[in-house]
C-alpha cells in the first residue's frame, strides 16, 4: 500500500503526458517552403522564415495558443503581402518540417492586401512529397489587416512531414496571390525511447497493482 501511494501518482502524470492528455500544443515552422512548377515565387520564403511577425517563436518549444494570441503580423511590409506566387489562384503553397509532426491546427497572417488569400485547401502528406496527399479540409481566410493577428483554422489530428495551402482565391487580385506568415500547432511525434519508456510505466502500474492486492 506504501508503494502505491507514493509512485501511483507519478506513475499517472506520466502515462498521461505521454497519451497527450497534459500536452501542450507547440508551434512548428516548415524548414522549407515551394510551389508548383507553374508558379513564379516571389520572396516565398517569407511566408514561413518569421520576418513578417512582431516577435519571434522557437519552433517545437513555444506554447502555440499563447503566441498567436498576441503576436501580430505585417510587421516587414504593412498592407502587403509577405511573400507568396506572380499569378492569381490557383496557388499552391508546400510547408515541409524538419520531422514528422501530429498536426491539428494552422496559423495564418493575412496582411490587408488584395492579393492576399481568401479560400484554400488544406492537404498533408505523411511521406513529404504529397505522393500520398490526404486532404484535411477546405477554409476561409477572415482576418485582414495592416499588422493583423493570426487566423487559427483547426482540424482533426493528422501525422505529417508537409502541409499544402492550395489557395482558391484571393481577394481578387489576377497576378499575384500570398499573405504574410504560416505556422502549424501540434505535437512531435514520440521518439523510440519515449515509447519504451511508456512500456516501462505501465508494468510498473501493473506490479503496483498487484502489490496492493497482497
Amino acid at each position: 500500500m506504501v508503494w502505491r501511494s507514493q509512485f501511483v501518482p507519478l506513475i499517472l502524470f506520466i502515462v498521461l503526458a505521454f497519451s497527450g492528455q497534459l500536452r501542450a500544443e507547440l508551434i512548428f515552422q516548415p524548414e522549407s517552403v515551394t510551389t508548383s512548377p507553374g508558379s513564379t515565387p516571389n520572396q516565398i520564403d517569407n511566408l514561413r522564415n518569421q520576418s513578417g511577425l512582431a516577435t519571434p517563436y522557437q519552433s517545437g518549444v513555444t506554447n502555440f495558443d499563447s503566441y498567436v494570441a498576441t503576436t501580430t503580423g505585417g510587421v516587414n511590409n504593412g498592407r502587403s503581402p509577405n511573400g507568396g506566387v506572380n499569378n492569381g489562384p490557383p496557388a499552391q503553397f508546400n510547408f515541409r518540417f524538419s520531422d514528422v509532426i501530429i498536426a491539428d491546427r494552422i496559423a495564418l497572417w493575412s496582411a490587408n492586401g488584395i492579393s492576399t488569400v481568401v479560400d484554400f485547401d488544406l492537404i498533408g502528406s505523411l511521406s513529404g512529397d504529397f505522393t500520398d496527399a490526404q486532404t484535411i479540409g477546405s477554409f476561409t481566410n477572415t482576418i485582414f489587416g495592416a499588422n493583423p493577428l493570426a487566423n487559427v483554422f483547426s482540424f482533426n489530428e493528422i501525422k505529417v512531414r508537409a502541409l499544402r495551402v492550395q489557395a482558391t482565391s484571393n481577394v481578387g487580385f489576377p497576378a499575384f496571390t500570398g499573405f504574410d506568415e504560416f505556422a502549424t500547432g501540434g505535437i512531435a511525434v514520440p521518439e523510440p525511447s519515449s515509447l519504451t519508456l511508456l512500456g516501462i510505466v505501465g508494468t510498473l502500474a501493473m506490479i503496483g497493482r498487484q502489490r496492493s492486492k497482497k
